[in-house]
């Protein structure tokens, strides 16, 4: 009986191991040997704001390798931080979705994830002279994946297979998706916020940090108000809802305050335009009042976290 029960926890661990390991190396094969077609040079037109004149290879290569870096550091960061020791059964966890240990935030934080993912690869993509279509199904697939993969990885570890997660995370490359189709939801994007009471760390530790953390919800009021209204409004001034926790994530946190529009500074150049667009995904420090769970409402001049 005990050779058995030892045999049957070196089957389990080597199908762990095994999972792990496909979970880490499956987008890298997917990239090598399906990789999203390039349109030729002379075929690429303008789109989405991109001029996408003189697309070389050199400018491919980099919008390939930058996808491509992200796509696989992502999972083997997941792999080498999370999961690599873990050797537990797959199990399921949930933890009530508001109602948390974190009150929600990581929630929101994985459908940050997945937007962001998709949004950032999508523009690179765009850059890089891909054609629409690649441009939208591979940031997507990836993201997908990825949300799929963090909680396939999580299964296998004492955090478990939350449907929850998931759940968020699709809906954030969802959201990411509806605004290709739908101009007028461009309008209102996901951003985030971060800075540790103690100071930047390298590499941020985001996932154990909830409390140095707020994700925002912001609205481009230069195309959302009417009339005259929004014709004198700055289009690089906008308003911005935030969520976050604070006091060893016991309290919820709301915020109401400004928001800096990268895309709002008109360019021609398409270098310029990408790094606006993949760099609008942050909220920068700007004034805000926050509301505390349980205290009073606080003034920023420049609200940082």
């Amino acid at each position: 009986m005990h050779e058995r029960a030892e045999g049957t926890g070196t089957i389990r661990r080597a199908l762990t191991s095994l999972t792990r390991r496909t979970i880490l190396y499956l987008p890298l094969v997917l990239l090598l040997f399906h990789p999203p077609a390039v349109a030729q040079p002379d075929t690429v037109l303008p789109y989405a704001g991109y001029s996408r004149e003189h697309i070389t290879p050199l400018r491919q290569g980099i919008a390939t390798g930058i996808v491509g870096v992200v796509g696989v550091g992502m999972v083997a960061d997941a792999y080498f931080t999370w999961w690599k020791d873990a050797e537990r059964p797959f199990s399921f966890y949930s933890d009530h979705w508001f109602g948390g240990a974190f009150r929600g935030l990581d929630k929101v934080g994985h459908m940050y994830g997945t937007y962001l993912e998709f949004k950032g690869m999508r523009e690179v993509m765009l850059w890089g002279g891909y054609s629409p279509e690649a441009s939208y199904w591979w940031p997507a697939g990836i993201a997908i994946f990825h949300a799929l993969e963090i909680e396939l990885g999580d299964a296998f570890t004492p955090y478990g297979f939350d449907p929850q997660d998931l759940l968020f995370g699709l809906l954030g490359v969802g959201y990411g998706m509806l605004q290709t189709h739908y101009p007028y939801l461009a309008n209102f994007n996901l951003k985030v916020s971060f800075w540790p009471g103690s100071g930047v760390t390298t590499p941020a530790n985001f996932t154990s940090d909830y409390d140095a953390m707020t994700v925002w919800l912001t609205a481009n009021m230069h195309n959302v108000l009417p009339g005259a209204v929004g014709e004198h409004w700055p289009e690089w001034l906008q308003v911005g809802v935030g969520y976050g926790i604070g006091w060893g994530s016991t309290r919820r946190e709301f915020a109401i305050g400004l928001d800096l529009n990268l895309e709002g500074f008109s360019t021609s150049n398409d270098h310029v335009l990408v790094v606006e667009r993949v760099f609008n995904t942050l909220h920068y420090p700007a004034p805000a009042l926050k509301l505390t769970e349980g205290k009073g409402p606080l003034w920023y001049g420049l609200h940082l976290k």
